[in-house]
């Protein structure tokens, strides 16, 4: 029985609905495969992400800083008590030099213990590098029947040594008191104090205490009453120059006269000041 032509459209249309259906399918399924494989690389990007985390995490865990911790203390201690041990090792051996450099001078003749402190250096007992080069230097520079020395055990001191020790104690002494004695006059400058506390060592306290009272007297006043510091030193040496004293008469020769000039220069800034300079 031959197709009539309604059943050949028939059969056309449903293989065109057939693949419509079969590309909708199709289409469906690959939008399908699409997400999940989205999903998976996000779940993987975020299993990677953990991953990362976990490992960071192991270093900055309480029990993990605590550990860094005790370990960067504990090396901090060790080098501090190594340094700490070394330097005392270090100061020890600079006391026990010096004891035996002192026990060596225990003699009333300079050159017997100029003898035993070349001793020392021979035989290696001073060894700090400082104490060899002094002695050394010292010993090397020292005239004979001269240097240093100490009173043996119930003995007196050499008179050089006695006299030294004196000296050294009177001007100490004296420094002091001109330096406090620039403080009373409120004296700020180097220069002003200087010339002070020196006469203050050369004809005592007394003297600079009268003469400065001259000065004051002779101006009406002082730097600590608000007359000019630059003046009145220069009026106090005035007064000195016609007391005759030798102090003036030093400060009067050629190179404390260019130091004067040098400083007035500078602005009384004594920093730079060499008494050779030109």
């Amino acid at each position: 029985m031959a197709s009539t032509p309604s059943d050949v459209d028939k059969a056309s249309n449903e293989k065109e609905l057939d693949r419509v259906k079969w590309e909708a399918e199709k289409a469906f399924r690959d939008r399908e495969v699409s997400v999940q494989e989205k999903a998976q690389s996000t779940q993987e990007a975020q299993l990677d992400l953990q991953r990362k985390e976990q490992a960071a995490s192991r270093w900055r865990s309480p029990l993990v800083v605590a550990i860094l911790a005790a370990a960067a203390a504990a090396g901090g201690n060790a080098i501090l008590a190594y340094t700490n041990a070394h330097l005392q090792r270090a100061a020890d051996s600079q006391k026990s030099e010096q004891a035996r450099i002192l026990e060596m001078i225990k003699t009333d003749n300079p050159d017997k213990a100029a003898e035993n402190l070349q001793f020392l250096l021979d035989s290696g007992l001073i060894s700090e590098p400082s104490t060899v080069a002094k002695l050394s230097t010292y010993l090397k520079n020292r005239k004979q029947g001269s240097g240093a020395a100490l009173p043996a055990a119930g003995g007196a001191a050499p008179p050089e040594t006695t006299n030294l020790i004196n000296q050294l104690e009177g001007i100490t002494s004296a420094t002091a008191s001109g330096a406090k004695f620039a403080d009373e006059l409120s004296l700020r400058t180097k220069l002003a104090r200087a010339i002070i506390t020196y006469a203050v060592v050369q004809g005592g306290i007394s003297r600079a205490r009268r003469i400065a009272e001259m000065t004051t007297a002779n101006l009406k006043g002082s730097p600590a009453t608000g007359i000019d510091e630059k003046t009145w030193i220069n009026e106090y040496m005035n007064v000195e120059a016609q007391t005759g004293s030798e102090f003036v008469r030093q400060v009067q020769s050629r190179s404390i006269l260019k130091f004067q000039d040098l400083v007035r220069k500078n602005d009384w800034d004594l920093k730079n000041y060499s008494p050779d300079a030109p």
